[in-house]
């Protein structure tokens, strides 16, 4: 019942162009509403502390990855399996879900605090994704992750950084995931693992999707070109669009990701890109 009223508080206040560290304040138990669509919104649980979460505030176009976001909502009605690498609470996954019902839709997140709130999600929207819980990379195992308690989005696998608490996670493969679940491959790809993004491509298989893909140093950028040769580059200005690039590079710290498609591919993305 309270939650209930603060919503109704909340309510004239969202469309505002409120701070952060305000709306960071204005917090509130149980789960809320965002609006993808005219017709159709997502469910999202808001986890511990209960603050105020920026996509309740700011909605999805309006948040860290506007731009990333747009694209991908268009990308996702015209594929048949799709994949959220790195999912976090999921939101990328479930859009697609929401957005194409007849679409295979997979999440990986190998965090189980993570993992959980993900799945609380996924209930919420009618269980429409696959949600797996392990680090996708070029083998299968296992391996220890690191992360900073508080900052959950700031984690990786350990040989990659000296984050201070640790998690063993199952790894996996794409090209394993999609023969064990009798999927051809993939044609979108969410790829945001913290520079461990060539090792998600090498383990990707035959396939030539599009990806949406972070890159967070010009090394990174540099792997990834070399294992997709033929690949067209998009990098995604958050605040003005995407452009062609040449070259995969770390071109601003709030701007990081590019779209990348096959030749074959290209029209796809430039109908995306157009909009």
């Amino acid at each position: 019942m309270f939650n209930r009223l603060l919503h109704l508080i909340y309510a004239p206040l969202r469309p505002l162009p409120l701070p952060r560290r305000i709306y960071r304040r204005l917090g509130f138990r149980g789960d809320y509403a965002v609006r993808i669509r005219p017709g159709t919104t997502l469910r999202l649980v808001n986890p511990p502390p209960h603050r105020g979460p920026r996509v309740y505030w700011d909605g999805l176009y309006k948040g860290t990855e506007p731009q990333s976001m747009r694209l991908w909502t268009q990308l996702v009605r015209r594929a048949r399996v799709i994949g959220d690498v790195g999912a976090y609470h999921g939101i990328y996954a479930l859009t697609a879900a929401a957005l194409n019902p007849a679409a295979h839709v997979a999440a990986f997140e190998p965090l189980s605090l993570n993992a959980r709130i993900l799945r609380a999600n996924n209930v919420l929207n009618g269980s429409r994704v696959d949600v797996v819980q392990a680090a996708v990379s070029d083998r299968v195992g296992e391996a220890a992750f690191g992360f900073n308690p508080g900052r959950a989005p700031s984690s990786g696998l350990i040989a990659a950084d000296n984050r201070p608490e640790q998690e063993l996670v199952p790894l996996t493969t794409l090209a394993v995931y999609c023969e064990q679940a009798g999927l051809p491959g993939f044609d979108l790809l969410k790829i945001d693992v913290e520079m461990h993004e060539p090792q998600v491509l090498r383990g990707m298989g035959a396939g030539r999707p599009i990806l949406l893909i972070e890159v967070l140093s010009d090394a990174v950028g540099a792997q990834i070109a070399e294992l997709l040769p033929d690949y067209l580059y998009y990098w995604i200005d958050e605040d003005h669009g995407p452009r062609r690039r040449e070259r995969l590079q770390r071109l601003a710290k709030h701007s990081r990701n590019y779209l990348l498609c096959p030749a074959e591919k290209h029209d796809l993305v430039e109908q995306a890109v157009a909009g």
